[in-house]
């Protein structure tokens, strides 16, 4: 699926409302096929993206189908704030993310694959800068994948009670640079009504502009069905989102899929509907379809250490060119010397009170006594308040 993907992509993004078709280098107006491309581009349906540019606090460009009702005075308080926060992670975080990924991530930063971002949660802001370039990113985790907010059928009341829910949800990205699960329940899939909406704010405010989104239910045999626009995607369905976003002055459009899931082996033995890779035929089949991927996990509570997650572990593990990950992702004795070159950055400590001791890591302790070790000069992860026990670590597969 995901290769087809690539290949019909530009077909794709002829009929997100774009209607100038043509054949050959030039039209017989004497138009060339980059200025039909650039109006193409121009011209699709800029609803999804006026909503995001407002849940971003980004300013609105001049025909925008916000209503002037909600572009008021509490909106551009909303807009500062949204501001200064973001402004503060970009200088702190983000930035000096960037700088390490030019300086260690060439080959990968290069490489226009899929990356594949098991265990995110929401978090398109942290791998988009160590991976800004890649054609499709999947990102997959618990929490459901929702929609937009309409704003047009909002009042100013009740739109800025969404604007500042969808605030406080990123308030533990902002400070801590991940989302905690048991906060994320409630304010990414509560109040901001899913991911969807916290991933096109993301790409918004990291210089995007969104193109389309639509929504898909994975079928048993692993086809998939298109599923209306307004279809809510809530619950752990095999439904699933695709954003299409490029970069402000790019002509090339890059995607973004977020598939609600369980990526443990075994169905929740506590409620039946949440079904594992080992019942979910569909998913796993559709996950093996995956190749030659970069794959980034960040603050993974572990779970790749377990047994009951061995099937997305081996997945990982078979399908990746890259795995750029800190120590809660691929326990370290499973990228051998065989089949990995694996470099070193921050340092590594012992896991947050927060886990058992019992994920320690005593080789990968040896292997940064050993060293080399490259320098981290950002907070990411669980020890984001400690920048002295940051930890990174990249694979590539020989």
């Amino acid at each position: 699926m995901f290769k087809n993907a690539f290949r019909l992509l530009p077909l794709l993004l002829l009929s997100i409302s774009l209607s100038c078709h043509h054949t050959g280098d030039q039209t017989k107006s004497g138009v060339n096929e980059d200025s039909l491309r650039k109006a193409r581009l121009e011209n699709f349906d800029h609803t999804y993206d006026d909503i995001t540019r407002y849940i971003a606090g980004l300013p609105l460009r001049e025909k925008s189908s916000i209503p002037a009702s909600l572009q008021n005075v509490t909106w551009k308080k909303y807009c500062r704030d949204m501001d200064t926060a973001w402004s503060k992670m970009e200088n702190t975080r983000l930035l000096p993310m960037r700088n390490w990924a030019k300086a260690n991530l060439k080959d990968a930063m290069n490489n226009e694959r899929t990356m594949f971002y098991p265990f995110s949660g929401p978090d398109m802001v942290n791998v988009y800068q160590f991976f800004p370039n890649d054609s499709l990113y999947i990102l997959m985790a618990m929490e459901f994948p929702g929609s937009l907010p309409q704003m047009k059928k909002m009042d100013s009341t009740h739109a800025l009670r969404y604007l500042w829910s969808v605030r406080g949800a990123l308030n533990d990205l902002f400070n801590r640079s991940y989302f905690i699960t048991s906060y994320m329940s409630k304010g990414v899939s509560q109040d901001a009504r899913g991911t969807v909406p916290v991933i096109c704010l993301f790409l918004a405010r990291t210089g995007n502009t969104i193109i389309d989104i639509r929504k898909y239910h994975l079928n048993n045999d692993g086809t998939t069905t298109p599923l209306a626009s307004d279809s809510s995607l809530i619950g752990i369905k095999n439904d699933f989102a695709e954003i299409y976003f490029r970069k402000n002055g790019s002509e090339k459009v890059q995607k973004v899929i977020y598939i609600s899931c369980n990526l443990s082996n075994d169905t929740y033995p506590d409620n039946k509907s949440i079904i594992g890779l080992t019942e979910n035929k569909a998913l796993y089949n559709w996950m093996q379809k995956i190749s030659d991927c970069n794959t980034y996990l960040k603050a993974a509570s572990y779970l790749p250490h377990n047994p009951f997650m061995s099937m997305v572990r081996d997945l990982i593990l078979a399908k990746s060119k890259v795995i750029l990950q800190d120590d809660t992702g691929v326990p370290f004795s499973y990228l051998t010397d065989d089949k990995w070159n694996v470099s070193f950055y921050g340092n590594y400590s012992a896991p947050i009170k927060d886990f058992p001791h019992g994920y320690y890591q005593p080789d990968l302790r040896k292997a940064y006594d050993k060293g080399p070790v490259g320098k981290m000069d950002f907070s990411l992860g669980y020890h984001a308040q400690d920048q002295k026990n940051q930890n990174l670590i990249m694979a590539i597969r020989k």
